[in-house]
């Protein structure tokens, strides 16, 4: 513990007190104890300062030698002045100055951070920061005084958005800087000047880099996003016209610097400043040269313009070939003074914005660029071709234009087919230079937005200003008081689901109607359930669809989900009618099912999705069994077709995998309806979309071809009797799938010529010796496909039977490794597009 003797213990209330204390001495607080300076008192201590207890600074606190704070400095609304022309260290322990002055001339050396709350009073001495120090202007800090005797050296940060000062320097010249206009979030920016500037390299338009000094940005804290910078201009032997500097920035010491313009500048080359004309957020910052001279200046902003729309036009002007003199560029002409004085260029696919570097063209008399790709805002910097006469930019997809009516030889500007408000239009009136008639529409909505049903929903274009007028459309009418730049579609359901778009006129273009895009906004719904194969088990694999019903009457899938392993499922879409179909994945066992119980989609119940529904629950419908041999000897068999245009082709036949066949069988009773038949058999096509039925008993029979939307054909051939002999009771079947029905015919000899086949027979049947025979007789050379095909689909049997390998007419067929039982026969004609020429069934057994 430090003596007592050793400390001055002062209260100090409400008076003026000048404490002088002899040379080599120093001023100490107790540990533990407090001392107030109260408003408007003062006091000086000359030499050393330790705070060791606690100092409430209202008044003025002065110190001429080193100041340490080792415990408490309060500094509630006082001015502490570090007031010495000697070096002073400064050490406060990280705390607060409410006021920091300083004066005397000396190097105030700051070895702790510190924060200032109100002001920064510069009036001689230099504030040294460390490099591993902070100093911090905490936000609303004001900065008084500064010159080349007074300033910050190191790293100066300050608080905040808008406008920042930072009074920094080094080498006994004072170098401010400002960054105007700081956007971001929370930032703490940090400043600091170095001398000299590095070796750097000049960008694109600038000519020259001040060599004496460079400004770096550093970021402490929050977010930074951009600002313009106002930098100091002093003794810079590099400038010989003022008017030509610009802030340059660049993201590496020594690296590239670009042009971000000059917007205001002031003084000369020895004492001045200059402010950005753009925004920037580089790390580096110093003075430039950018280009004015006329010819050299021409050139650059045409390469600018080029390097800044991509596009196929590029390739097609020779701007950027070394050695080829501007008056040789393509798609422009010079004057007489070897000035631009045309830019052509129509058509050209030009995909950016211009550049406000065309400011430069200033002898130019027509600009043509129509019929391009150009976006965004004409830059406002077009207002200097003060000799423009015509301005073309029809027919690209430009945002906004500034106002050119004060270009005294501008006589023709058009601008019509673009994508521009009515702001941009006004100031030009009606019946003036600009031709503006017609506009694009305003905005570009992409795909379709879908929200859940139930929600409000706003749509709106941009608020043009109070001189238009707004009109919303629903599904092509007017909604009535619907007269905002915005709207609300307040509970999206079925009813006010659809297109909406907005029509903008104007009271003072009146002559003139703009439209936004349209927007399809659909509201959508969950629907959900259990799939059952009992009334105590669930299914627990395969998937579930949901069939939307369409205005023709077509299914179209809209949604399919997998099925829960215990059994449930759940889809969402958008609000309509719909059906419901389970796909289980057990295709032997089960019968893709719609809700709530059947296999047609015709007899299928109508889901009127309007709001999150649940409990839509399937009992799935399970594959009869199988007819056993013995159980009769009808056969049913065909092969199923789709017609439907594809790629542009009118003819687009094809056969079809995995359709469900369904066969049903009247009953016995004397029912009359269409419940008397009731399901016997079901199968689905396979790979070449073939189906058949076996060992069917006599009776009559109906076949329902599953195409969902497609109805069958009223005329087909869908009802048939089974007999009990055998010559009669093997049918055959060929559906065609057409966009607006399914058409089922009987077949047996189709479509190949009498002379190509004149008869063709296959015995015996049954086959009781293991083989069977295959008798033709042609007029000419031929060719088909013979096959055998048992009862659950599968081709057992596939030979090419030609002129050339049939021995006498007669082809002999081994079917030794055959099973007992039924077999359809296919017989197809490979060159006649492997029509069907015959189909017939065969029985081997005796072994």
């Amino acid at each position: 513990m430090k003596r007592f003797s050793r400390h001055i213990v002062l209260s100090i209330i409400s008076c003026w007190l000048i404490v002088n204390q002899a040379g080599g001495q120093a001023f100490f607080t107790n540990d533990g104890q407090t001392i107030t300076i109260t408003s408007g008192a003062v006091l000086t201590v000359d030499g050393e300062a330790l705070n060791d207890g606690i100092l409430r600074n209202n008044g003025t606190f002065s110190v001429s030698g080193d100041w340490t704070n080792s415990n408490s400095y309060i500094a509630d609304a006082g001015i502490f002045i570090l007031n010495s022309d000697a070096v002073q260290q400064v050490n406060h322990g990280g705390q607060t100055f409410y006021i920091l002055q300083l004066e005397g001339g000396g190097r105030k050396v700051f070895n702790s951070d510190i924060e200032i709350l109100s002001s920064l009073i510069l009036i001689s001495g230099v504030a040294e920061v460390p490099s591993d120090r902070s100093f911090l202007l905490r936000e609303g800090v004001s900065v008084s005084g500064g010159w080349d005797d007074s300033y910050i050296e190191g790293i100066l940060y300050a608080s905040g958005t808008g406008d920042l000062f930072f009074p920094v320097g080094r080498n006994g010249n004072y170098a401010p800087v400002e960054l105007l206009d700081v956007s971001g979030t929370s930032p703490v920016i940090g400043i600091t000047v170095s001398e000299p500037n590095p070796t750097s390299i000049p960008g694109f338009g600038l000519t020259d880099l001040s060599t004496e000094r460079y400004w770096r940005r550093e970021l402490l804290s929050g977010i930074f996003t951009d600002a313009q910078v106002k930098l100091t201009i002093k003794n810079e032997s590099f400038i010989s016209d003022v008017s030509d500097v610009v802030v340059a920035g660049a993201n590496s010491l020594g690296g590239e610097y670009t042009s971000f313009g000059q917007s205001a500048v002031t003084g000369d080359a020895n004492d001045g400043s200059v402010t950005s004309e753009q925004k920037s957020n580089n790390t580096f910052f110093t003075l430039g040269i950018e280009l004015n001279e006329g010819r050299l200046a021409d050139s650059l902003a045409l390469v600018t313009l080029l390097q800044n729309n991509p596009g196929d036009w590029t390739s097609s002007v020779n701007w950027t070939q070394a050695d080829t003199p501007l008056d040789q560029w393509d798609s422009i002409t010079v004057n007489g003074n070897g000035r631009v004085s045309s830019l052509i260029i129509r058509n050209g696919g030009m995909a950016g914005q211009l550049t406000r570097e065309l400011r430069s063209l200033t002898e130019l008399l027509t600009m043509d660029l129509s019929g391009n790709e150009l976006s965004g805002t004409i830059p406002d910097q077009l207002d200097q071709l003060e000799s423009l006469q015509t301005l073309n930019l029809a027919n690209n997809k430009i945002e906004r234009i500034p106002d050119l009516t004060g270009l005294p030889a501008l006589t023709t500007f058009d601008i019509s087919n673009n994508n521009l408000l009515f702001s941009s239009i006004e100031p030009y009136g009606t019946g003036g230079i600009l031709n503006y008639e017609p506009q694009n529409t305003v905005l570009n909505t992409g795909d379709d937005i879908r929200r859940e049903s139930g929600i409000d929903f706003t749509v709106s274009v941009p608020d043009d200003g109070p001189n238009s007028r707004y009109q919303w459309f629903f599904d092509g009418q007017e909604i009535d008081g619907a007269n905002s730049f915005e709207y609300q579609i307040v509970d999206l359901n079925r009813s006010n689901m659809g297109r909406y778009f907005c029509r903008i006129q104007n009271t003072v273009i009146t002559d003139l109607e703009i439209f936004s895009e349209q927007w399809t906004i659909l509201a959508e719904a969950s629907i959900n359930g259990r799939i059952s194969i009992s009334e105590t088990q669930n299914l627990s694999a395969g998937s579930v669809k949901l069939l939307k019903v369409t205005e023709s009457g077509a299914y179209e899938e809209a949604a399919v989900a997998p099925l829960s392993p215990t059994g449930f499922y759940q889809l969402s879409d958008t609000l309509a009618d719909y059906v419901l179909v389970v796909d289980p994945f057990d295709a032997e066992t089960y019968i893709p099912t719609y809700f709530e119980r059947t296999i047609q989609w015709d007899e299928a119940d109508i889901i009127e999705l309007n709001n999150d529904t649940t409990g839509f629950d399937i009992l799935i419908e399970e594959v009869p069994p199988v007819p056993l041999p013995g159980e009769g000897n009808g056969t049913i068999f065909g092969d199923v077709f789709t017609d439907f245009p594809e790629d542009g082709r009118i003819e687009a036949r094809r056969r079809v995998r995995r359709v469900g066949v369904a066969l049903r069988r009247r009953r016995s009773s004397n029912r009359t309806l269409d419940e008397e038949f009731e399901l016997f058999a079901y199968t689905q096509t396979d790979d070449e979309g073939m189906f058949s039925f076996g060992n069917l008993p006599v009776g009559t029979y109906r076949i329902f071809i599953e195409f969902p939307g497609i109805p069958i054909d009223e005329s087909s051939f869908t009802e048939f009797e089974i007999g009990e002999d055998l010559d009669e009771n093997s049918i055959g079947l060929q559906a065609t799938v057409f966009e607006d029905g399914i058409v089922i015919e009987k077949v047996e000899e189709t479509g190949v010529p009498y002379d190509y086949l004149q008869e063709l027979s296959i015995y015996p049947n049954p086959v009781t010796n293991n083989h069977m025979f295959v008798a033709v007789q042609a007029r000419r050379n031929y060719e088909i496909n013979f096959q055998l095909i048992d009862l659950r689909g599968q081709v057992v049997y596939d030979e090419r039977i030609n002129s050339s390998n049939l021995g006498n007419g007669v082809k002999k067929i081994d079917v030794t490794n055959l099973s007992s039982g039924l077999y359809v026969i296919k017989i197809t004609v490979p060159s006649y597009q492997n029509q069907l020429y015959k189909i017939g069934k065969v029985v081997i057994n005796g072994r």
